[in-house]
Formats: C-alpha cells, sequence, structure tokens
C-alpha cells in the first residue's frame, strides 16, 4: 500500500483500535518500495525513506518488493536486498531500536496484468529458494510466501480472458513452497539463536556485491549461510582463524565456495 496522509492516519488509528481490543495477537502491515518511491518521485509524499511513515501502523511491518524480472539474462533480485536492507536497517536488529519485521516475497506473475514484453513471469524454483533465504540471511524476522491469485492462474493480460492454471501447475507450485518451509525449518533453531558478529569470531566473507552472507547459531552449531543473488556465477572466498596466540591469528582456515546462480550453501564453522 502506498503511503497517503489519510491512509497512514486510518492504519494507525486501526492499529490503535486492536491492540487496545486484543493485545495478545500482532497486527501487520504490507508496504509495497515501488508504489512508495514512485509517490515520492510525483510530490505526493515528501519522504525519502518511505518505511518511516509506517511507523505506528503495525506491530510488523512486512516489505512486498517485486524483484523478479527475466526480460534480461543478468537480473538479479538485487530490489529485494535493498528494499530488506532499507526495513531492517530502520526499524529491525540492525536499526536503533528492535521490530518484528516480516519479509514478503512477492514470487509470482506480477505482470500478470501487464504487456509480456515486459518480461514478468513466475520465476523457476531456484530463485523463489534465493529470494526466501535472502530475507533470514538479510536480517527478516520472518517470512512470508505472496502470489496475490496468479499461483492459480497461466496468465491474465489485460483484454484478454484469464487463462486458469491446470492442476498440475498449482500442484506444481505448492509442492515447491513446502519444499522451502520444510528447508528452512531444519535450521530453525540456529536462526532462534540469533546472528552472530562475524568481525567478533574472526571470520571474513568476500564475494560479490550480489552476494549476502550471515552467521547464525550457537559456540558448538556456528554456521554460516550464503545467498548469490544473481543470475552469474560466483566465487566466495571465507576465512576463519581458528587459533590465537597472544591475540594474534596463528593459523587461518580458508574456504572456497563456487556457487552457481540463485545458489544457497550452508558451510559449519569451523569447516
Amino acid at each position: 500500500m502506498g503511503p497517503s496522509a489519510s491512509v497512514i492516519d486510518m492504519l494507525t488509528k486501526r492499529n490503535q483500535a486492536l491492540q487496545a481490543a486484543d493485545p495478545h495477537h500482532v497486527t501487520l502491515s504490507i508496504v509495497n518500495h515501488w508504489i512508495s518511491t514512485s509517490r515520492h518521485a510525483s510530490g505526493v509524499w515528501p519522504s525519502t525513506h518511505y518505511i518511516k511513515v509506517y511507523e505506528n501502523t503495525s506491530l510488523v511491518l512486512g516489505a512486498d518488493p517485486y524483484p523478479w524480472r527475466n526480460a534480461s539474462s543478468t537480473h538479479d533480485i538485487g530490489v529485494e536486498a535493498w528494499e530488506i536492507s532499507d526495513v531492517v536497517s530502520a526499524f529491525g536488529p540492525k536499526g536503533n531500536r528492535l521490530r518484528a519485521t516480516t519479509c514478503v516475497a512477492q514470487l509470482f506473475d506480477y505482470g500478470a496484468f501487464k504487456p509480456l514484453s515486459l518480461g514478468w513471469t513466475e520465476p523457476p524454483f531456484a530463485v523463489k529458494r534465493a529470494m526466501t533465504w535472502l530475507e533470514l540471511v538479510m536480517g527478516c524476522g520472518g517470512v512470508l510466501q505472496y502470489c496475490w491469485k496468479d499461483q492459480f492462474l497461466e496468465s491474465k493480460r489485460a483484454g484478454q480472458p484469464a487463462v486458469a492454471a491446470n492442476s498440475s501447475t498449482v500442484a506444481r507450485r505448492m509442492k515447491e513452497m513446502q519444499s522451502i518451509g520444510i528447508e528452512l525449518l531444519q535450521y530453525l533453531h540456529l536462526f532462534a539463536s540469533g546472528e552472530r558478529n562475524t568481525t567478533d569470531l574472526h571470520l571474513s566473507v568476500s564475494a560479490g556485491k550480489h552476494t549476502h552472507a550471515a552467521l547464525f547459531g550457537g559456540d558448538q552449531n556456528k554456521t554460516l549461510f550464503v545467498v548469490n543473488a544473481a543470475n552469474a556465477k560466483e566465487t566466495v572466498d571465507i576465512e576463519h582463524c581458528t587459533t590465537f596466540d597472544l591475540y594474534k591469528c596463528r593459523n587461518m582456515a580458508q574456504k572456497t565456495l563456487h556457487m552457481a546462480p540463485w545458489d544457497v550453501q550452508i558451510v559449519p564453522v569451523p569447516w
């Protein structure tokens, strides 16, 4: 939802009323970066940091980017990383106070009502998986898969009748989403332990601008999660000091990851 004074006022009052009536449940607002930044560019809303205007509209803020467009062979999902960074920096663990941030992956065909020439299509499974992992690696407190009604359509172009997806297509999409959820649950205990400071642990990750990494887990099960958010191969170099002597590193362990496009790799530390 794009911001306007009346919308923000309505959401703020509704949130206050809901919290007063039922303080045991959280409220959630889902906002879209493209709509909000477009409103700013047109002069409708004066704030350049759009997410701040939603500060009092809910307890949980959901970022809803539209990251996938396959018209270009070099396309990446950097717009998702940009929005996640904006939200987490403003309200999440990296901000000046803790807020629950649920990131919303817009997984399906946003271009259903747009000309085919714009190139919006359903992303392949590897992209859906990378989009989901990227949210957790960049600091989101939860993930929500969002598809409007496109999950049940093959296409619905302007001026043309909708084409319903057949049952096998819908079943395939549901199975893909289920498999991502099952994979994430295997590491839920690590995420619950919180993100670790890699500098304090003398661990460094060197890679391209579309590679994102984060360390989770306790002292006995530290695990590094690395996501390549681009449609290109990526080489990632990792260094970890395992032995110290008088505050100097005496043994540096090194590891290189060769990541495929949209790849996710999970590395126990030390390896």
